[in-house]
């Protein structure tokens, strides 16, 4: 027979036959029947007897499908041909290559598509074992919440202790984009930085919440392998802020103290900020996000008042007229997040004091924003500002948001004391 010359490549990734029917577009019956008719080599068996497919499946059901389609060839020829050794799935005449960019595209499509189901199934774990504690959740109990197969489920895990692994390694993958966001990378000041952080991780804090809780309580386990791997996972969070403590310690941003013991209580507070935005709607992000900039900075800095920093923080008062000449006045406005304006003068980056400012005029430029600046003092400026800058405020009738794009004009207004 010829199937021994379609032996399935082990090191593939594993797919269930729903997985396989996915990625290929085949229904499962169609497999079944092409199985059945010898087309498919057979699938490889696991430990719990379930049936494993790879990459090669799906190679050889594409190689089928354009036989069919460019050959206009029966199922019965096909099988003629295949015994006859004249049809493989990397046929000369195929495009599917083993290193062609179709075969390769085919070998992501897997492993994307197993990548997301192992993620799913930690997900779900996390919050089972958040809310059950981990000893009284079986694997039983994943499975069935996710309608799952116990032999799916060990395709992807050996056991129960090798997925609370995975469970901290989970958050690299929630803490990495929120690292490499631009607006917390590129920020050079200490406590807009760490509201950047806040606003990002607040974003996503029903998927934090679960991991850090779970990575708290193996923290105290006695398997000395699981505490490790805790508490490295921890540090995982803890140390990109302990890092930017060390460096304002060091330049006198913030006052001495102890970097390691300062980083734990600012993600305490961060951590207790968002767990209390979600108890009720009493507060918006946004005030949240007001809240820890001067909170955090009146913690960390010299013991002297902070009159100048939270005049900025409570944003400026400003009128924002649109392209259709539509006007309306905004209060504790914020620019992306930012108190600041921030433009580019060449290339040069500068952060402008809205209180600084009387009037922006805005106008368009080979497809850029270009904002005249007036200050009070008379002095004017021309920078090139983003047009996906978001402008943020608040009115007499709830939040307002409107891209720098969209805006023509802007007069401020001194704040009320």
């Amino acid at each position: 027979m010829r199937m021994l010359a379609r032996k399935v490549d082990s090191k593939s990734a594993p797919m269930s036959i729903s997985e396989l029917s996915k990625v290929s577009g085949f229904s499962k019956s169609t497999i079944h029947h092409y199985l059945k008719l010898g087309l498919l080599p057979p699938p490889n068996k696991t430990r719990a007897n379930l049936h494993v497919y790879n990459a090669t499946h799906l190679k050889w059901l594409r190689r089928i499908q354009q036989m069919k389609e460019t050959g206009n060839l029966s199922l019965t020829e096909l099988k003629e041909l295949l015994d006859k050794g004249l049809l493989t799935s990397d046929d000369a005449s195929a495009p599917q290559t083993a290193s062609s960019p179709d075969v390769q595209q085919m070998e992501t499509d897997v492993l994307d598509l197993q990548q997301a189901k192992r993620l799913h199934i930690i997900d779900k774990s996390i919050a089972l074992f958040s809310k059950f504690g981990y000893e009284a959740v079986k694997v039983s109990d994943i499975t069935d919440a996710l309608q799952m197969g116990k032999g799916t489920f060990y395709l992807y895990f050996k056991n129960k202790r090798e997925l609370l692994l995975a469970c901290f390694d989970r958050l690299y993958s929630l803490i990495l984009p929120l690292e490499m966001w631009d607006v917390v990378r590129n920020e050079k000041d200490i406590f807009l930085k760490l509201r950047h952080r806040w606003s990002g991780g607040n974003e996503k804090y029903s998927s934090f919440s679960g991991v850090l809780s779970l990575i708290r309580t193996s923290c105290f386990w006695d398997d000395e392998e699981v505490k490790e791997n805790a508490r490295r996972a921890y540090d995982v969070i803890i140390a990109p802020i302990r890092k930017d403590l060390e460096v304002a310690i060091a330049s006198g941003k913030i006052r001495a103290m102890d970097a390691e013991l300062a980083s734990y209580a600012v993600l305490g507070v961060m951590e207790g900020l968002s767990f209390r935005l979600t108890l009720d709607s009493r507060y918006s992000n946004k005030e949240g996000a007001d809240f820890i900039y001067p909170f955090l900075m009146s913690a960390l800095t010299a013991d002297k008042p902070c009159e100048a920093v939270e005049k900025v923080v409570e944003g400026a008062r400003m009128t924002v007229t649109d392209m259709n000449g539509t006007a309306i006045e905004l209060s504790g406005t914020l620019f992306s997040n930012s108190p600041y304006l921030t433009g580019k003068l060449g290339d040069a980056e500068i952060k402008v004091d809205p209180l600084l400012l009387s009037t922006i005029a805005v106008s368009s430029a080979d497809s850029k924003r270009i904002a005249l600046l007036s200050a009070k003092n008379g002095q004017e400026i021309s920078l090139e500002i983003d047009g996906d800058t978001i402008i943020e405020g608040d009115t007499p009738f709830g939040s307002l948001q409107i891209p720098f794009a969209k805006v023509s004009e802007i007069s401020f207004h001194a704040n009320e004391t």
